[in-house]
């Protein structure tokens, strides 16, 4: 009788292993699929991506320097070719998703979508950047294709339970992008981060999964 009881529990846990590594597979097989939304094509950086993504770091340079600083290593091909195979890992691991934004043709890169720091267990979270060409800018490309899927990404499929973001207090496009997007301000960090030989503020913003469910949660205790 203690025999069948043991057979049985040892059943169960093993299908319930297997269960979470379909759903970790699932999730990550997701991501790394390639993305048409109505105007961009969305993907993870290959190597052979190096000198586009070079070519938008060094073009918008000066655009996407004005609320935080721009780390002079993107500009260097030495730095992708490291990066790309780690942040690759990583998202194997389910730890950091980054995908490039490209047009159409995918010939040039117009932007970046990330999912950095993925916590699981008891916080079921992640911290979502984003940026974009200044040539595109104005057309509701994050507001209306990018970031809804990048949420939409976060929350059907890593079944995440909140995001959460942060932007520097002048930046007040950041800010309206966001509020649209459902997320709110939940608080203000004073010097949080430093760049451009200066320390700054930062605005907090956070976003709820209100249909989140613990039986569907990934990893969760």
């Amino acid at each position: 009788m203690i025999d069948q009881v043991i057979l049985i529990i040892y059943y169960i846990v093993r299908n319930l292993i297997l269960l979470w590594g379909l759903l970790m597979w699932v999730a990550r097989e997701s991501a790394a699929r390639v993305i048409e939304t109505e105007r961009t094509v969305v993907r993870l950086a290959a190597l052979s991506d190096i000198p586009q993504i070079i070519q938008y770091y060094q073009v918008n340079q000066e655009h996407l320097s004005r609320f935080d600083a721009l780390d002079q290593n993107y500009l260097t091909e030495t730095f992708w070719q490291r990066d790309i195979p780690l942040r690759a890992q990583q998202h194997q691991q389910g730890k950091f998703y980054r995908w490039f934004v490209f047009n159409p043709e995918q010939t040039v890169i117009i932007g970046v979508l990330s999912l950095l720091n993925v916590q699981r267990y008891i916080l079921q979270s992640a911290y979502i950047g984003y940026g974009l060409a200044k040539a595109y800018c104005g057309r509701g490309l994050m507001c209306n294709e990018l970031l809804p899927w990048a949420i939409e990404f976060a929350f059907n499929e890593l079944k995440l339970h909140r995001l959460n973001a942060f932007h520097h207090p002048d930046n007040q496009v950041s800010h309206r992008l966001l509020k649209k997007k459902g997320f709110e301000q939940e608080g203000y960090s004073k010097q949080f981060s430093f760049g451009n030989a200066r320390w700054s503020d930062a605005v907090m913003m956070g976003l709820v999964n209100r249909d989140w469910n613990a039986e569907t949660a990934i990893d969760f205790m």
